[in-house]
């Protein structure tokens, strides 16, 4: 590898780097194995098939091209060290050259890491709260678990308010339906409030195989604004009641579940609860230790498309969010009345607290070498996430990656800084 240049221009590095065509082939290898699964080949097993076949089958250009990412990621990675850059960020990578035979030329444009002035630490106040579980907590696990196990019975009369129904259900506005509204065998517990309110009632009382047609308005505050607040017409047919039996809290209850006995089981609860209160609580206060720090400390300019960067890392975890909740993000964004790039600018103050926060503990991790992160750490996290993909081979390669073992040993190093961090501030000062 050749790094042909480099210029820093306000606080912003620009690198050349070039690797030669005689580092290409292990990165090639791995590129055939992988474009072998999705282009199988007789005689060889997916994702085994060897370079020289691959390069027969798909030429050497595909190939070489799938390889780019692997080699701009590690020479890239490894000219930072080499210079001993100090960068912070991904970098915007452009690639100059990159034809079979001839070396791998690209451009990496990065920020340099600002400097950072940590604040003494006995300046950060922490509140002092005493974590408790109240009986009425525990109770409500305790009922939880008993919905969790409770029975269903199919039975033949008309649904009572604590039973379950399996209906069809079509939802119109207009006479027009519903995006998402129509659906069939759907179960609906009549003890819970549905997201559209009163639902539940009105399917109390029901006959199996009876059709009842009804009005109810939709949340004002619904992320569809087509339906927020508006009377809503419902069709729905009752094809099954169930009837749901919960088990008493008792002792027999506890013993299903591993315990001696009920007092047994509530206190195991109390435990868990406790357990996560604690967890909130390190949460609450590591968030509080690093805005209070970030407040105090003192940063050089910090770099626009580093904050360019998070904004936008911001909306795609909002946009994440909305998805796993079933929404759609241009609905979403209709109901707060914003654009992307609206949203985009509303998100950049945060965003650049959140580039401090990240500046700020690589500085920290940076001055105190006990918080590097050994190998035998980095070996134990992946050996440990193997395990939860064990049924996934593509999932085991990249963990072993150098790119994810960067990853794994990044995560380490801020959890190791983090608890350090709070060490020094939680110390009893001397009276």
């Amino acid at each position: 590898m050749k790094i042909r240049s480099s210029e820093i221009k306000k606080g912003v590095l620009t690198l050349t780097i070039e690797v030669p065509s005689e580092d290409h082939q292990v990165y090639l290898d791995r590129s055939a194995k992988e474009l072998s699964k999705d282009h199988p080949v007789a005689g060889f097993r997916p994702g085994n098939a060897p370079y020289d076949v691959m390069v027969t089958m798909l030429g050497a250009q595909p190939l070489l091209e799938h390889a780019a990412e692997a080699m701009v990621a590690r020479s890239y990675s490894d000219a930072v060290m080499q210079e001993k850059f100090e960068t912070i960020g991904s970098p915007k990578v452009q690639i100059e050259m990159m034809a079979p035979g001839n070396p791998l030329v690209y451009t990496a444009t990065v920020s340099l890491l600002p400097e950072v002035t940590v604040a003494d630490f006995s300046q950060v106040k922490l509140d002092q709260k005493t974590l408790a579980v109240e009986e009425a907590e525990v109770d409500k696990v305790l009922e939880d678990l008993r919905e969790m196990v409770s029975t269903e019975a199919s039975v033949d009369r008309a649904s009572g308010p604590n039973d379950a129904v399996l209906v069809d259900l079509a939802i119109t506005l207009g006479g027009v339906p519903v995006d998402g509204g129509s659906v069939k065998d759907h179960k609906i517990f009549l003890d819970k409030e549905y997201y559209v309110p009163g639902l539940n009632k009105e399917l109390a009382g029901m006959e199996v195989g009876a059709t009842k047609i009804f009005q109810l308005p939709f949340p004002s505050e619904h992320y569809q604004k087509n339906l927020a607040g508006k009377m809503v017409d419902f069709t729905v047919t009752t094809k099954q009641v169930l009837e749901r039996t919960k088990p008493a809290a008792d002792d027999a209850l506890a013993q299903k579940i591993g315990q001696k006995d009920l007092a047994s089981l509530r206190e195991l609860l109390k435990g868990n609860l406790l357990i996560d209160k604690q967890r909130e609580l390190n949460d609450h206060e590591e968030r509080a230790m690093i805005d209070q720090l970030v407040t105090l400390s003192r940063f050089s300019d910090i770099p626009e498309d580093l904050v360019t960067q998070e904004a936008w890392r911001m909306m795609e975890e909002v946009e994440e969010r909305v998805r796993k909740e079933g929404g759609e993000f241009n609905a979403y964004l209709d109901s707060l009345k914003k654009t992307r790039d609206e949203l985009y600018i509303d998100f950049a103050p945060k965003a650049v607290e959140r580039v401090k926060a990240a500046l700020l503990l690589r500085s920290i991790a940076l001055d105190h070498p006990e918080l590097e992160v050994t190998e035998v750490e980095v070996d134990r996290a992946v050996e440990e996430a193997k395990k939860q993909y064990k049924q996934d081979e593509e999932m085991n390669d990249r963990l072993t990656s150098p790119e994810m073992r960067d990853h794994a040993r990044s995560l380490l190093r801020n959890r190791k800084t983090l608890e350090w961090m709070k060490l020094q501030v939680t110390a009893k000062k001397p009276e």
